[in-house]
């Protein structure tokens, strides 16, 4: 069911009435950060896309935040603006594989990290 959700949304088709809200339940196993090797990572996002309001959110500590989401032929992106000018991206492709960069600026300065991962995607009633 997850492959057949991800599919129709990543298309554009219009998703059953009853997965209104789809879930992608993600789980980031490996971080990359800027002059770092690589390790092992144990980071979760949860986003949800509401398909009727074509709208997009990014479940965090004080709740829920919007974000933009573009969809294309094998997945969907979601990009999350900050108040700092930097951007942080996820991209979900169809079979579930994820990766998500954070780019945050913390007193002018960057501060990057990559992740790999998978999410479950889902429909939420």
């Amino acid at each position: 069911m997850r492959k057949a959700i991800l599919a129709a949304i990543a298309v554009g088709l219009p998703v059953p009435v009853i997965a209104e809200l789809v879930s992608f339940d993600c789980i980031y196993f490996t971080a990359c950060t800027k002059g770092v090797e690589c390790g092992s990572a144990n980071f979760d996002l949860i986003f949800r896309l509401d398909t009727t309001a074509n709208k997009a959110f990014v479940v965090g500590n004080n709740g829920l935040s919007e974000v933009g989401a573009y969809r294309g032929a094998s997945g969907i992106t979601f990009l999350e603006m900050l108040g700092s000018g930097a951007v942080q991206s996820t991209t979900v492709a169809s079979d579930g594989s994820s990766s998500h960069s954070r780019n945050t600026i913390i007193a002018g300065t960057l501060t990057a990290s990559q992740y790999v991962g998978n999410c479950d995607v889902g429909e939420t009633r």
